[in-house]
This record gives C-alpha cells, structure tokens and sequence, in this order.
C-alpha cells in the first residue's frame, strides 16, 4: 500500500520504484491514483510557502564524537559552520581548486571571524546573529559579550604578581634546600651522566633555608637562566604558571609535564603515561632543589590514553590523568580553561605567540631543569613545519616556536597555553621533536582542538571510573577511548 504525504512525494518514489522494476504497472498506478485522491480529498493540490518550506528543512547536524579524524566534508566544514582556508584545502585536496572556491566563500558574513564577534570568550552564529558564551566558572554579562566571574579561583586567570612580590609575601615561610649546592648544581661545569645523581644531589642537601636568602637564591636562577641561549624567555615565577603538573617516579625523576583540567583531572601525553608503572603528580612546584611550601603531591588512581596513540608517529599523542585525591586549588595550583573547538581553531591557533612550560632539559644531552621555565613560541605555518622533517606530520599535530629554540627531553606532556582577553586557554600538549634547539627544527604539540570533544568524554569516563581517594596504594587503572 502507497501512503503519502504530497504527490510529488509519490511521483518521485513511483519514479524510484519503477527504475528498479520492483512494483508491477497496475500497483504502480494504484499508488498514485491513490496520493491523487487523496491530495484533492483536502482540498488543496498546492502548499503555502511555509508548508512547502517545511518539506526542505532539515535540523543541522549535531557533530558527532570522531568528527575531528575523518577525512575533510564540504557542508559540515563550510556550510554547517564556518570555515578557513585550511579546512576547505583539506576537503579539496588540491591548492587551485580551493583558491577558486575560496574566493567566492570569503566575502559571505564572516560575523565570529571579525573580532571573534565582539566576545570576550566563545562565538557562535545562530540563526544570522552572534552570540557569545562564556568558558566554565564565568557567566555572560550584561553586555552579552564580556564574561564576568562570581569567584577569585577560576580556570585560566593568573594574578599578576612578579617572583619579587611574592618572595616578599612569603618571607615568613622556610625553605629546603642548601645554597652551596644549588651553587654547585647550576656551575658546575662537569657532566652528569646519569639522571640518578641529579635526584641524590636534590634528596642530599635538603636543609632549611632563611627567608632573608631569597635575594641570593633569586640572583642564582637568574645566573641559570642567563646560561641557557635556547630558553630566553625566561624562568616562570611562582603562581604565573599556576596549571603545571610535574610527572614523576619514584626516584624523583622527572617523566613529563602535564596540565591541570579541573580539581580532579591532569592533561598529558599519551607517550608520557607509559613511561613508569607507577608515578605521582606534583603541583605548585617552582624549584625543584627546595620546598617553597606550595607544593603539593597526588597519587595516580587511573589514566586514559587515546586508543589509537601511536608510539611510532606520535599521532594522537593525548592522555588524561585521574587524581586519587581531589586538588585544592591556591593561586599557586590552578586549571587552564578548555576551549571550544571553533574557538580553539579559528581564534587561539591565530594569536602570534603562545607559552610552553616545563622542567624539561636546558639543552640537548643535558641535565633537567630544577627551575620552572617558560618559553614564548610563535605557531608556525603548517607547511614550514612539514618541510622541516621528514617525519609524518598529521592533522593532529602542529609545530610551533623559533629555530634554535623549543621544548626539549622531560617537558613533553606539559602545556601549550594561549592567551586571549587575560584568559589562558590550553592550546596544545608537548609531544616530539628532533634534538632541542637544532637549527631549522621545531617542537611538535598534539592539537587540542582536534581533540576538545575527546578531552569532555575521557573526563566523564575518569569521573564514573572509581571514587577518588579509593585506590591511593593499588596499581594505576589503565583505560582507553
């Protein structure tokens, strides 16, 4: 029996069947003799234009989880949402061809890629219009475009005191430590062979230090820093990198770096994870040779890599860390704020500079730092990275910093942050590259915006994995997704 809605429903499904010889002719003319008297049974053979508007209309569709990884589609990418050249090149496969459609394509409202839309955080477009939100701890103001906070800990904002002001805040505190050794680690001029001697030279010269010191413990970092031509950015005074995590064995070596997500959660590497079976988190460190008293050590209870990490291209280098016990957070301890994925795209990965930070190692073949670095880095055009090596770059991957100056050994998993309206927003994670600071390489990071979505559901999976604090002396529950 033929049922339907409009007779051109019907002609068009009579055409089909015809065409596939499956109904007969006398069933086929039953069928829309049948839609005939039944459209002029209500009185009408033609729709208004709204009812008519109605047949076409399709709800947009939502994105689905692996979105990210499948090769690139015209309508989601430029139709659905708004696009950029990068994306119609990767649907095009062929330079001329996206030029063409490219210059069509860019002079339609461009309403969230024309100063993000006026919005302090996130834009979107619905129905014609701008409309802005806000990351997780802020709420949308008045204006509809400024995002305001109700708390003094939120993700992503750091309170903009110098290493100065704080010392001076804290001269009340005691320090470990021994000034004659941090001498003698940072000029020695002999060789440490092992990353054994390193952690002993910590773990040997822990004595307490007066607060009156501090003026000569500053002048060593600098001296530290001064030593290091690939890190010229500088060291990263307490509480201006306040998500870093350290991961470490427990011989104290330093793993990985890694990022605080939310009280429970640390950003990383999927490389780095599987460096020990067992390793802690540490948070709020500035200088590992002392104990500022900020401090402060997590146990793993789980971790959650990405199940199609490659060990060999690095591709989909991601993992999520659960704590066993939640973080309390102090202007010392603090999330980066997760962006949107067209946010994360279209606007951070357009900002010309971002941070990198770490304890990774002061050279190529040298010893860790034992002081918190931070290091400004430039994105760098994709196809400058990939005539760069010879490795497989993939589209979760990018490559940013200056020749002679990157990450190196012990900062992988650490963060990529990128500043946007006094808002830091995590933008990448350390993965590999070539040596530290060889001319002409540069450091390659796993690209968080391919991963945004990812990233909310290895949370949700880690949050329903256990109880926090229930596993603190059983080995790391290891998960994939």
């Amino acid at each position: 029996m033929c049922v339907c809605a409009d007779v051109c429903v019907c002609v068009s499904s009579a055409v089909s069947v015809m065409a596939v010889s499956i109904m007969s002719a006398s069933l086929l003319l039953f069928c829309l003799l049948q839609c005939f008297l039944q459209v002029f049974s209500q009185g009408k053979v033609f729709r208004s234009a709204p009812e008519a508007n109605t047949m076409f209309l399709r709800p947009k569709r939502a994105n689905t989880f692996m979105e990210e990884f499948r090769q690139g589609n015209l309508e989601r990418e430029c139709y659905e949402e708004q696009c950029d050249f990068e994306e119609a090149r990767e649907y095009f496969e062929d330079t001329q061809k996206t030029k063409t459609f490219w210059a069509v394509y860019s002079v339609l409202p461009q309403l969230c890629k024309n100063k993000n839309g006026g919005c302090e955080h996130f834009c979107n477009v619905i129905q014609g219009s701008v409309q802005c939100s806000c990351a997780d701890g802020y709420f949308l103001a008045s204006d509809k475009k400024s995002c305001h906070f109700n708390e003094t800990i939120r993700c992503g904002f750091i309170l903009p005191k110098g290493l100065q002001t704080v010392l001076r805040d804290h001269q009340t505190k005691t320090m470990e430590g021994n000034i004659t050794a941090l001498n003698t680690s940072v000029n020695s001029t002999e060789p440490i062979q092992d990353a054994d001697l390193m952690s002993d030279l910590v773990a040997e010269n822990r004595t307490q230090i007066p607060a009156k010191t501090w003026t000569t413990l500053e002048s060593l970092i600098e001296s530290e820093i001064e030593d290091e031509s690939y890190r010229q950015s500088g060291y990263c005074p307490p509480g201006e990198c306040p998500w870093q995590a350290l991961l470490f064995n427990e011989n104290e070596i330093v793993l990985c770096g890694g990022t605080i997500l939310n009280e429970n959660i640390i950003l990383t590497a999927a490389s780095c994870v599987n460096q020990s079976d067992d390793f802690n988190v540490r948070l709020g460190e500035f200088d590992r040779s002392v104990n500022e008293g900020t401090e402060v050590d997590h146990k793993v209870e789980a971790v959650l890599a990405h199940r199609n990490y490659n060990e060999q291209t690095y591709d989909n280098d991601i993992a999520l860390i659960k704590l066993a016990t939640p973080i309390k957070f102090t202007r010392f301890i603090l999330p980066v704020c997760i962006p949107e994925q067209d946010f994360a795209k279209k606007v951070l990965m357009r900002e010309p500079v971002a941070v990198v930070s770490g304890f990774g190692r002061l050279g190529e073949a040298q010893i860790p730092s034992m002081i918190m670095k931070r290091l400004i880095v430039t994105h760098v055009d994709r196809q400058t990275c990939i005539n760069s090596t010879r490795i497989l770059v993939t589209n979760g991957m990018f490559c940013a910093g200056y020749k002679s100056r990157d990450a190196c050994q012990g900062d992988g998993g650490g963060p990529h942050i990128t500043r946007y309206n006094d808002t830091h927003f995590i933008t990448g994670i350390v993965s590999w590259g070539e040596g530290c600071g060889r001319k002409g390489k540069y450091n390659f990071y796993t690209q968080v915006s391919r991963y945004i979505r990812w990233i909310h559901e290895g949370i949700k999976k880690l949050v329903h994995s256990g109880t926090n604090g229930s596993s603190q002396h059983l080995a790391i529950k290891r998960l994939y997704l």
